[in-house]
């Protein structure tokens, strides 16, 4: 039975070896033959994933060998690495090489394959340990008892699809059309404002203000000459007087820059809007 076992463990059929190794075990009779037999079925479990039970067995091989069978202890690391028991596996393997210096070159190598995964199994508990106090912090912040499962609220909002955005789009075009129309109602009024407020010189072409300002050019010659020829007849028998000026008893003022007749009193011409405020900007009519 246990060349059996040997068989199917070269073979990797685990767990055939298993019953092959149990049988013989039933029929052994000498301590070192058991002992022997359990070092066996702790590499059988290894291979299994069955750690527990193959450091069983490599701590029954061990006892039964009265603790001088050093492939037992090399069971029994192994067991303890796949456990994640670094410390202890360490341990082991110590204690095998003051057993027998002779598994030096096994040893060794299996030391520092257990300090690398050693370092790398703190590096991930201190990391899992930084992540847990993370979610412990949250929990305090948010009211939350550190073990619990988190409270979620039930949401009553309905989910929006594609049919809701549209109709919000729709919406949205609508309310900008009824702005820019109430946009441009509004500056139609500003226009019609300013219109109403502009002098009606604003509102006139250029040729039509060329046209009024020839007329004014041409009354105020004509005024020029009217007056240049008063001053001859006068000056025949007298000095030179000075211009007359407006006398204050007429009753209408003549723009002299598009020729309307306005009151006296108004300061402005009620046609072209010049000011009516200086006598030469204006003409007296009696």
């Amino acid at each position: 039975d246990v060349e059996c076992g040997r068989t199917a463990f070269e073979s990797k059929k685990f767990d055939t070896a298993i019953e092959f190794f149990q049988r013989a075990l039933r029929d052994a009779t000498e301590e070192d033959e058991k002992a022997k037999i359990h070092a066996n079925l702790s590499a059988c479990f290894l291979k299994t994933n069955k750690a527990k039970l193959a450091l069983e067995h490599a701590d029954v091989s061990f006892d039964l060998s009265k603790k001088t069978f050093p492939k037992a202890l090399f069971r029994r690391a192994e067991a303890l690495e796949k456990m994640r028991e670094f410390p202890r596996a360490r341990e082991a393997l110590d204690k095998m090489l003051r057993l027998d210096a002779t598994f030096v070159d096994e040893v060794h190598p299996k030391l520092r394959d257990l300090a690398v995964k050693e370092r790398e199994y703190e590096k991930k508990l201190a990391i899992s340990e930084r992540e847990k106090e993370k979610r412990k912090e949250r929990g305090r912040m948010e009211g939350q008892q550190p073990g619990t499962m988190p409270k979620w609220e039930i949401s009553t909002t309905v989910p929006r699809g594609m049919d809701d955005i549209d109709v919000e789009d729709d919406k949205n075009k609508e309310e900008k059309k009824i702005e820019e129309r109430n946009t441009a109602a509004a500056e139609e009024e500003e226009e019609e404002e300013d219109f109403h407020e502009k002098p009606m010189i604003d509102g006139m072409g250029l040729e039509a203000i060329e046209q009024m300002m020839t007329l004014a050019q041409i009354k105020r010659e004509e005024a020029k000459a009217m007056d240049q020829s008063d001053n001859n007849v006068s000056s025949c028998g007298a000095q030179t007087k000075e211009k007359k000026k407006p006398s204050k008893d007429f009753n209408f003022k003549r723009c002299r820059m598009c020729g309307n007749v306005c009151n006296i009193k108004m300061m402005s011409c009620s046609s072209c809007c010049l000011s009516l405020a200086d006598a030469s900007s204006f003409t007296p009519v009696y």
